[in-house]
């Protein structure tokens, strides 16, 4: 979290900004930082807004094809940075490993 605004050291807003230990003007600054952590971090329970939690499994078969296993959503580009277009057909996909290189996502 950024802000602009006026310090208070103690933690106590309503005591309004700490003084300057040099002029004793009010601390102001121009930019200062949170930074946010949680004790005992965990998985965002909220479930998404179609129910569906999006994932993609990769699993390479004996016969040196790849099967992409998803929910949710896939979608495919030439490039990490690429264009992303929805892929046609649906779970799970078998695929040549040779001859190219594929960036997949779900969602």
């Amino acid at each position: 979290v950024a802000a602009k605004g006026e310090i208070n050291l103690q933690n106590k807003p309503a005591n309004g900004a700490s003084p300057n230990p040099n002029t004793g003007a009010p601390l102001k600054e121009i930019n200062f930082y949170t930074v946010f952590s949680h004790p005992a971090p965990a998985e965002d329970p909220t479930p998404s807004a179609s129910g569906v939690t999006p994932s993609v499994a990769v699993k390479r078969n004996s016969d040196g094809t790849i099967t992409l296993t998803w929910t949710g959503i896939l979608d495919s580009a030439d490039t990490l940075n690429g264009v992303f277009s929805a892929v046609t057909g649906s779970s799970p996909l078998t695929l040549q490993a040779a001859g190219f290189a594929r960036f997949y996502r779900a969602h």
